[in-house]
């Protein structure tokens, strides 16, 4: 990972996720302009589709296994995990070619 994003809840009127402006908000604090290079992994289904609504790749956590009978969940078919050790399955291009 090159940065990580988080919100500050003690900051007065910030926009949150789901809200499309939370991401947009990421997206300048990493000092990125396209959308192509931003990736989202979350265990919010609502969160991964608002990610994935403004162009970011995005994935689905499923620590337990609920929701990935079918691989993907929500109405955009999202891509789904259950680990964080299994990010290499759907985004390849992130790790480093030995």
């Amino acid at each position: 990972f090159e940065g990580i994003v988080h919100c500050d809840y003690a900051e007065p009127k910030f926009p949150a996720k789901p809200d499309p402006a939370a991401f947009r908000r990421a997206m300048r604090a990493a000092g990125i302009s396209k959308v192509e290079c931003c990736y989202f992994v979350d265990d919010s289904v609502a969160n991964v589709e608002a990610a994935e609504a403004i162009g970011w790749s995005a994935c689905l956590v499923d620590e337990y296994g609920d929701l990935t009978a079918g691989g993907r969940v929500g109405k955009s078919g999202s891509r789904v995990v259950t680990g964080i050790s299994d990010l290499a399955t759907v985004f390849p291009e992130l790790i480093p070619k030995k």
